[in-house]
């Protein structure tokens, strides 16, 4: 083609007007709609389920967040009382010599399980298993040492005679109770295969 005939084809250039219909869109064909509305629809859903996936995601998200600041701060010790410039010592309180007294069970003992295990070992048999209950109550509540805790009641249950029968006590630990509950069952289970 030369640029002469290029000229020929454009009315405008020539200076003529444009038909009637040049502005006119051309017609749709309903598949290609309808093709078009699936596309952009599945993609609105996808585009919404995605938004609201996102905000439970982050409201979940808050909440573990604010679950685990609330459990941080219920975990933080509490401040040391500050030191009394002047003490005051109260007389000693008569003593009730019914009451048996209890064993003291300092916590630099309890660091040091060779050190309780002979006082254990030194200590009478009714003073053991005070000292054994003591140093059970004392690690399981003071120190949260589940491990140790159980340790000093087998070594309790373990003093007691077999078959005599476990008391359960009022001021028992749960982990205590839980053991005799379990040396109950024990004792019965072998009296049921004898």
């Amino acid at each position: 083609m030369t640029p002469e005939s290029n000229h020929d084809i454009e009315p405008l250039l020539n200076g003529e007007e444009l038909p009637a219909d040049a502005w006119d869109r051309p017609p749709i064909d309903p598949r290609f709609r309808e093709a078009v509305f699936a596309q952009t629809a599945s993609a609105l859903r996808a585009r919404s389920l995605r938004r609201h996936v996102v905000t439970a995601g982050a409201l979940v998200a808050a909440s573990y967040a604010g679950g685990m600041v609330t459990a941080w701060i219920a975990l933080q010790p509490e401040p040391a009382p500050a030191p009394a410039e002047s003490m005051t010592v109260a007389p000693p309180a008569a003593v009730d010599n019914a009451a048996p007294i209890e064993p003291v069970v300092t916590d630099d003992l309890l660091r040091d399980p060779e050190g309780l295990s002979l006082l254990v070992a030194q200590s009478p048999a009714e003073e053991q298993e005070q000292i054994l209950k003591a140093a059970g109550d004392r690690y399981l509540e003071g120190f949260g040492d589940i491990e140790q805790a159980m340790n000093c009641y087998r070594r309790l249950l373990a003093l007691q005679q077999p078959g005599a029968g476990v008391a359960m006590n009022l001021d028992d630990s749960w982990l205590l109770k839980s053991m005799k509950q379990a040396r109950l069952q024990e004792e019965l289970n072998d009296d049921a295969t004898t």
